[in-house]
């Protein structure tokens, strides 16, 4: 879009009467991306309060997902935003791709810069948009509004992976209050960070499968449930003092060394989510050569 269509969107922006301010001093605007494995609804894009939504700590293996940008202007006055333009940067380019085209938010749908999708650099420039006219007087005040959505595709799994926002380099940078193009100081800006991971599973926890006869194991987002020997929660192949010590852990709440779904054995075919002294004597079944759930690798 040409610079003169642009300065016209800006200067009936700046007309709009409730658009108008004397003094943005003290003003706060805060911008989160958060991951979320669905899309919010679009009849959720304003959130009250000063926590954003939850961001997700993981998503699916081979999955579409999305990073969306939300914003919001806790400082006074209460003037509310105008525009919201940012950067999006992730940093594993080899975990995931973003998937144009963006997906606007039905409250910032008025948007004359076109975005840059670079996943090479694992960033998208220029996201986000303005209000349409008339605007909402004090959008964003007291509450988190959704501004944009980034479809992103996974393409491996890993952990710690950042998403995180910065502000836009083009003539709409940043963050509008309304009443001002562009929110330069005394403004601040607070641009927040997510970490998350790509995957089946964080923890050996999040792949039990309810059969005392495997293992659940979580390797690099991956879940896997090898056969084991029964008792052998440790799953070295062998039966002996470390399954019964990791039995004794896990009873006293300890599972730094084995998985909690790991040692609940007892009873047959996938324990009780519980560890107790049944788990325990489970373990000294397998000791003695006891297959009590008769696992096909043995004891």
């Amino acid at each position: 879009m040409g610079t003169t269509v642009k300065k016209r969107v800006m200067a009936a922006v700046l007309a709009v009467p409730s658009f108008i301010v004397s003094d943005a001093r003290g003003q706060v605007v805060r911008v989160a991306p958060v991951v979320r494995q669905t899309a919010t609804p679009e009849g959720s894009t304003r959130v009250a309060g000063a926590t954003p939504p939850a961001s997700a700590v993981r998503v699916a293996a081979r999955s579409t997902f999305y990073v969306e940008i939300w914003a919001t202007q806790p400082g006074a006055p209460p003037d509310g935003l105008a525009c919201v333009y940012v950067d999006l940067g992730y940093d594993r380019t080899d975990l995931m791709d973003s998937s144009p085209p963006l997906q606007a938010s039905g409250l910032f749908s008025i948007n004359v810069v076109t975005p840059v999708f670079d996943d090479p650099s694992g960033a998208v420039g220029d996201i986000g948009g303005c209000q349409p006219i008339p605007a909402i007087a004090g959008l964003g005040v007291g509450e988190w509004v959704l501004v944009d959505r980034v479809p992103m595709t996974a393409i491996g799994t890993g952990s710690n992976i950042t998403v995180s926002v910065s502000d836009a380099n083009n003539v709409f940078a940043g963050t509008s209050i309304i009443g001002q193009l562009n929110n330069v100081p005394p403004a601040t800006i607070d641009f927040q960070t997510r970490l998350f991971a790509i995957g089946d599973c964080l923890t050996a926890s999040d792949c039990d499968d309810n059969d005392v006869c495997t293992h659940d194991a979580c390797t690099a987002g991956l879940c896997g449930n090898p056969s084991r020997l029964y008792g052998d929660v440790n799953n070295d192949g062998n039966i002996d003092i470390f399954d019964v010590l990791c039995a004794l852990d896990g009873f006293a709440g300890v599972f730094s060394v084995c998985a909690m779904p790991n040692v609940d054995l007892a009873p047959c075919p996938g324990g009780d989510g519980l560890i107790d002294i049944f788990d325990i004597l489970a373990v000294l079944d397998g000791f003695a050569g006891v297959n009590g759930c008769g696992c096909p690798a043995g004891p």
